[in-house]
């Protein structure tokens, strides 16, 4: 039983790379779940990076139509990139 507890709460994570989160895609999701997923694996990256450097990371690898519509601009944080991506998503749906 002692060993179940410990391999739960203490199994050591795996450490993520900024390699790692350069490598990250959205897949077929909306933008909202993969800034999410995103911002998660990050949690687990030790490395210290600025914000604007996890945007442009997070923007790269956004799927090609929200690439092209939000190529060029700037975001502060995270959270206004996804808040943006997630009005222009539901023009799309709402046009299609």
């Amino acid at each position: 039983m002692e060993n179940v507890f410990h391999y739960y709460y203490f199994k050591i994570q795996a450490e993520v790379t900024i390699s790692d989160l350069a490598a990250l895609k959205q897949n077929d999701e909306p933008t909202q779940d993969f800034i999410t997923r995103f911002r998660k694996l990050k949690m687990k990256c030790r490395i210290p990076m600025e914000e604007r450097h996890l945007i442009q990371m997070a923007q790269t690898a956004l799927k090609i139509s929200m690439r092209k519509r939000f190529d060029g601009m700037l975001f502060r944080d995270l959270a206004k990139l996804a808040d943006k991506a997630s009005k222009y998503e539901e023009l799309l749906r709402e046009e299609q």
